[in-house]
């Protein structure tokens, strides 16, 4: 075999070697990309069912109640948003609908809040750029249910 014929298959060899690697690079980033949008939707979705829940036994235990409950917010998500309409909370971490890639979707609270509640986040900021643990506190006021966030260290 002569040394020049050597170092072209040599080449062509680390060429498509090169070009597999950069494929299966280009589509484990797209993956990885997936699979953060999915966990920040499933922590999102944990914290907002944990708040419903306690939102719920404040506001069945009546006027006065204060109860305490600890969630974690993904980051780079808006969350403890309140849908009127839906009566429940959602959160916005930017993930897309499978069916229509232009429209978002987002995680809202599997419980359901009770009619005639108000839910007030003012007090809690809604973005959470950091993400982390958050001590919520709920307080039902007699017409509404209050929460009051304090980001745990």
């Amino acid at each position: 075999m002569k040394r020049g014929q050597l170092s072209i298959e040599f080449f062509l060899i680390v060429v498509f070697v090169l070009g597999l690697a950069s494929a299966l690079l280009a589509l484990s980033e797209e993956q990885m990309r997936q699979t953060d949008l999915l966990d920040r939707a499933a922590l999102a979705r944990s914290a907002l069912d944990s708040i419903a829940h306690t939102a719920n036994h404040a506001w069945l235990a009546g006027n006065g109640t204060r109860l305490y409950t600890e969630i974690f917010v993904p980051a780079n998500s808006v969350c403890l948003l309140y849908n009127s309409t839906q009566k429940r909370l959602y959160c916005d971490v930017g993930t897309r609908c499978p069916s229509n890639s232009s429209q978002f979707c987002y995680p809202y609270s599997e419980q359901l809040l009770p009619n005639g509640i108000s839910f007030n986040t003012t007090t809690c900021p809604p973005y959470s750029q950091l993400g982390g643990w958050y001590s919520v506190r709920l307080e039902h006021n007699g017409t509404a249910i209050t929460a009051q966030c304090t980001r745990l260290t």
